[in-house]
């Protein structure tokens, strides 16, 4: 039997409206995000379900509803292989 785990279930209580290069969807925003590795430190990050960002790219310009700063796409799309991608962001 394959397990099949529902991935949406993951935005229901935390995620966001955002818009990332011109598509609107949902995200997990984390303005904080503590990366392991130390080039990164704590930026603002972007957690993505990957099937609705597909085509997503460094530079892509990314809007967080409630938020007040604009920003961008700071390097290449995450993806963590589980479906889900990880942007990290800075701001513009």
């Amino acid at each position: 039997m394959t397990f099949v785990e529902d991935r949406a279930a993951f935005f229901t209580d935390f995620a966001v409206a955002v818009t990332v290069g011109g598509v609107s969807g949902v995200g997990i925003f984390d303005k904080q995000y503590a990366s392991f590795d130390l080039a990164n430190g704590n930026r603002p990050a972007l957690t993505v379900m990957s099937s609705a960002f597909p085509s997503v790219i460094e530079g892509s310009a990314v809007t967080v509803t409630g938020e007040t700063a604009t920003y961008t796409v700071a390097g290449s799309p995450q993806p963590d292989g589980t479906g889900m991608t990880v942007l990290m962001l800075e701001k513009v």
